[in-house]
C-alpha cells in the first residue's frame, strides 16, 4: 500500500508506521484502507453525491444517504474549511464576510454573511474543534478546526450509522500530491452498517468511552434538540447524569473512612554531614552554579560524587539513590505541582481540617464548598468536567461573572492559555491534543499596579512535609503584565498580554523585554498607596503556605534526604479586599527575575535546604521547628541548668 507524491514506499518509513498506527486507532475497518489510500493518491475528495446534506425551511438540518452505503466499499475524504487558532478565528468572522459566512451556515445561523459577529462566536465553539496545538515551544496554541456541512451536519446518535476522524496533518497534506488540495486538512468518513437510500446519517460528535464524565460533555455541547437524531437518547441522558450527579463529590471532598498513611523511606536517615564537611553540590541548574558562594558547600562536576543533587529533572525512583544524598525534590510532590491534582489535595486538606461540611456540600455543589478560601475553584477537565459544568451553570444562573482560565496541567509560562466565558469552548477543551488541562475560575477584578494585572512570585522552601518544617522567602516580586488591565472581557479575552503575567517566556524578544518584574517594595508601597495592608497580605501568604505543606503531608510521608524549593503564584482579589489567591504551585521555579534585587538568594535557598543550621532571618518559618531547635530552645530557659543539675 503506497501512496504516491506524499508517502511513498521509500520515503519515509517512519511515517508509513504512524500512518498504519492511525488508521487502526480510528477504527476503520481494514478492508477500506486499499480504498482510502487510493483516493488520497488520486486526490479523490468528496462524496460523489452519495451524501447529501438536507436543510429544509422549518426542521432540523441534516444528512442523508443518496444511494445504499455499504461498509466494506464506502469511505470518503472531506476537505475542512478551515483551520485558526482562537485568536485568528475570532478576527476572521469579525472582519472577513466570507469566513463568517462559512461559520455562519456551519453553526445553521439562518442570516449567513450577515450574522451579528458575536451571534457566530457564541455558536461556534459547538461545532469547531481543537485538533491539534501549534506554535514555538515558548508559545503554544490551540489550532481549531471546522468540517464542511457534508459531515458536520450528521446529527448526533449513541449508536450512529456513520464514523469520522481527522487525517494526520502530513497525510492529508499529501492528497493528490499537493498540499493545496486540502490546505486546513480533512477527516475521513464511512459507513458502520448497511445504509439504505434516503436514511438519515448519524455520528458520534463527541466520540470516546462512555462514562460521565463524557455524558456531561456531550450535553453541554449539544444542548439543542436538534442536535439529536433521536429525542429519547437526548432526555434518557438528561436523567442518568442527573441522578449520577446527585449528592456526588469532586475528586479528594469527601472524606476517607480511613486515610492511608502516605509512603515513605523505610531506610535509616542519612548521616548527619559535620559543619566542617564540604559538601559537594551537582546541578544542572546554570544560574546555581554561577551564583553558589555558600561556606561548606561546592559545585562538582562529577554526579557520583556528589552529597547533594539539585535537578530540574523529575527523579524517578528516591529509593535507588545512595543513601548519604540528599536532592532537592520528594517523591508524589506531584500532589500540589501537578495543576490536576492540586485541587484533590486541597479539598482533602479542607475535608480533613474539618472546615467543610458535606451536607452543606452536596447540597450547593459548589467548589469553594470543598477548597479553601485563597484557592480559586478549579477543575481537571479529563475526570471533573461533570462538577465543572455544574458549577458553571450555578455561576450564569446567579448572573456574575462567569470566566475561566484553561491551562496544561503539567507544565506552566505561556504555553496554550485560555481566558473564555463560552462554556462549549471550555468544554471542548477537554479533547484538545497536547496533553491533559485544568480549568480554573479567573479572577475579574485584581488589584492593580499602575492599571496593569500583576501577581506575586514567591518561594517556598520546605525541609520536610511529615514535620511540616517548612519556610518562606521574606523577598518575593511582583510580574507585571505587558497591557493595561480593561474591564471589558467580551473585547479583550483573546489578549494574553493584558490578562497574563508571562510574557518574559516568550521567543518573541519585542513582547518579552516589554514585561516588568517590579521588587517587593514597589509592590509593598503600591499597595499602601491604594488603601491594603501589607502585614495583612504577608500574614496571609504564610497562612497559604502552611496549609500547602499540611495538605501535602497527607500524600507524602517522610523523606529525610528530600528538600524542595516550590514557587507559589499568588493573585490579589480586589473583591475580597485583596486577599491572596494561589494560582498554582511550581516545581523547579525560575529565580532568575529575583535574583536582580535579591543577589544572595541562591545562597539563602541552598543554605535554607541542606545546611543542618535552621534558616535565618531571611525566612519565615511556617511549621512546628524541629525537634532539635525545639530542644535547644528548652536548654535557653532560665533555671534549665541548674534545675538538670539536681540529684
Amino acid at each position: 500500500m503506497a501512496v504516491t507524491g506524499g508517502l511513498s514506499r521509500d520515503r519515509d518509513q517512519e511515517a508509513g508506521v504512524a500512518f498504519v498506527t492511525f488508521l487502526r486507532s480510528s477504527g476503520l475497518p481494514q478492508s477500506l484502507w486499499e480504498i482510502l489510500l487510493e483516493k488520497i493518491s488520486n486526490g479523490s475528495l468528496g462524496t460523489d453525491g452519495q451524501i447529501e446534506a438536507v436543510s429544509p425551511p422549518s426542521g432540523s438540518a441534516k444528512l442523508r444517504a443518496a444511494v445504499d452505503l455499504q461498509p466494506t466499499n464506502s469511505v470518503y475524504i472531506l476537505p475542512l474549511q478551515l483551520a485558526a487558532s482562537r485568536p485568528d478565528l475570532e478576527r476572521l468572522i469579525r472582519q472577513d464576510s466570507h469566513i463568517r459566512s462559512t461559520c455562519a451556515e456551519a453553526a445553521q445561523l439562518s442570516a449567513g454573511a450577515e450574522a451579528n459577529p458575536d451571534q457566530v462566536l457564541s455558536q461556534i465553539w459547538r461545532w469547531a474543534v481543537p485538533s491539534m496545538v501549534a506554535g514555538s515551544a515558548a508559545r503554544m496554541s490551540t489550532v481549531w478546526t471546522l468540517e464542511p456541512k457534508l459531515g458536520l451536519w450528521a446529527r448526533h446518535a449513541e449508536n450512529p450509522n456513520m464514523a469520522a476522524a481527522q487525517l494526520p496533518m502530513p497525510v492529508a497534506a499529501a492528497i493528490g500530491g499537493s498540499p493545496e488540495s486540502a490546505p486546513y486538512g480533512a477527516i475521513m468518513m464511512w459507513p458502520l452498517c448497511a445504509v439504505k437510500a434516503g436514511e438519515e446519517l448519524t455520528r458520534d460528535c463527541v466520540p470516546g468511552p462512555r462514562s460521565l464524565q463524557r455524558a456531561a460533555a456531550v450535553l453541554t455541547l449539544l444542548s439543542s434538540p436538534s442536535r439529536w437524531a433521536h429525542q429519547a437518547e437526548l432526555e434518557s441522558l438528561r436523567g442518568a447524569v442527573a441522578q449520577a450527579l446527585e449528592g456526588q463529590l469532586p475528586p479528594g471532598a469527601a472524606l476517607p473512612a480511613q486515610p492511608a498513611a502516605p509512603p515513605g523511606d523505610t531506610r535509616p536517615p542519612p548521616r548527619q554531614v559535620e559543619d566542617q564537611h564540604m559538601r559537594r553540590v551537582w546541578s544542572d541548574y546554570p544560574l546555581l552554579s554561577e551564583h553558589l558562594a555558600l561556606e561548606g558547600f561546592e559545585i562538582t562536576e562529577d554526579h557520583a560524587a556528589a552529597d547533594i543533587i539539585i535537578s530540574n529533572t523529575p527523579i524517578r525512583d528516591f529509593r535507588s539513590l545512595p543513601s548519604g544524598v540528599l536532592v532537592n525534590q520528594f517523591p508524589y510532590e506531584a500532589a500540589i505541582i501537578r495543576k490536576d491534582l492540586l485541587p484533590q489535595t486541597l479539598r482533602q486538606y479542607r475535608a480533613q481540617s474539618g472546615e467543610a461540611d458535606e451536607s452543606t456540600v452536596c447540597t450547593s455543589g459548589r467548589s469553594e464548598d470543598v477548597v479553601p478560601s485563597w484557592y480559586p475553584p478549579t477543575y481537571d477537565l479529563a475526570t471533573e468536567v461533570q462538577f465543572f459544568v455544574k458549577h458553571f451553570r450555578q455561576i450564569a444562573d446567579a448572573g456574575q461573572d462567569n470566566h475561566w482560565v484553561v491551562k496544561p496541567a503539567q507544565g506552566a509560562r505561556s504555553m496554550d492559555l485560555c481566558l473564555t466565558d463560552s462554556e462549549a469552548m471550555l468544554v471542548r477543551m477537554r479533547g484538545a491534543p497536547g496533553g491533559d488541562r485544568v480549568v480554573q475560575k479567573y479572577i475579574p477584578q485584581p488589584v492593580l499596579y499602575k492599571d496593569r494585572k500583576f501577581d506575586l512570585r514567591v518561594y517556598l522552601v520546605v525541609r520536610s512535609f511529615a514535620e511540616n518544617d517548612a519556610y518562606l522567602y521574606r523577598s518575593w516580586y511582583g510580574r507585571i503584565a505587558n497591557k493595561a488591565y480593561s474591564g471589558d472581557m467580551s473585547a479583550s479575552q483573546a489578549d494574553w498580554e493584558q490578562h497574563f503575567t508571562v510574557a518574559c517566556y516568550d521567543d518573541d524578544p519585542e513582547v518579552s523585554s516589554r514585561q516588568l518584574m517590579v521588587p517587593k517594595e514597589s509592590i509593598m508601597d503600591s499597595l499602601q498607596e491604594q488603601g491594603y495592608s501589607v502585614p495583612e497580605l504577608e500574614q496571609q501568604l504564610q497562612t497559604i503556605g502552611r496549609s500547602i505543606v499540611e495538605a501535602a503531608s497527607m500524600k507524602i510521608g517522610s523523606w529525610p534526604r528530600s528538600k524542595a524549593l516550590y514557587g507559589l503564584d499568588i493573585l490579589l482579589d480586589a473583591t475580597r479586599g485583596g486577599t491572596a489567591q494561589l494560582l498554582e504551585v511550581s516545581f523547579a521555579p525560575d529565580f532568575t527575575s529575583l535574583l536582580k534585587f535579591e543577589p544572595e538568594l541562591v545562597n539563602d535557598v541552598v543554605h535554607a535546604c541542606f545546611s543542618s543550621e535552621p534558616p535565618g532571618e531571611k525566612f519565615w518559618r511556617l511549621g512546628a521547628p524541629p525537634a532539635a531547635a525545639a530542644q535547644e530552645s528548652i536548654e535557653q530557659l532560665p533555671g534549665y541548668k541548674e534545675l538538670n543539675e539536681i540529684d
